[in-house]
């Protein structure tokens, strides 16, 4: 994820603020791949849709608007995909790890502290 990384094929956008890593990272499928990163499992995005379902709670995709009608979207496919391996990569890259992190919306202390460096302080991680 670095400083020039585009967000395509989601948006063509350089992420620049806390309020744009956060939106990225809560992501279900980022969270699904941190953790499946953090695990060692092979990457597995071709089933990002229905392990969104099947591994992130009712309440919770009810919470952060996910609706059934995205699993059949195209773009939404695309988006979790990346999201996904965005999750992953971070993961890998830094070697964070968490005892568990079950709502998207709160991700662990680790993921938190590398956003605030970089949208927040700036510094180059």
């Amino acid at each position: 994820m670095s400083d020039v990384a585009r967000q395509k094929p989601v948006e063509d956008f350089v992420p620049t603020k806390l309020e744009h890593g956060l939106f990225i990272v809560s992501h279900p499928a980022f969270r699904i791949g941190f953790l499946d990163a953090q695990a060692g499992r092979r990457l597995d995005h071709d089933n990002i849709m229905q392990r969104i379902v099947a591994e992130t709670k009712d309440a919770v995709l009810k919470a952060i608007g996910w609706r059934t009608e995205l699993m059949c979207d195209a773009n939404a496919f695309r988006i979790a995909q990346y999201r996904y391996e965005k999750g992953q990569i971070l993961q890998y890259q830094y070697k964070f790890t968490c005892r568990g992190w079950s709502h998207p919306d709160y991700p662990p202390k680790c993921v938190m502290e590398y956003l605030y460096k970089r949208f927040v302080f700036g510094e180059a991680v």
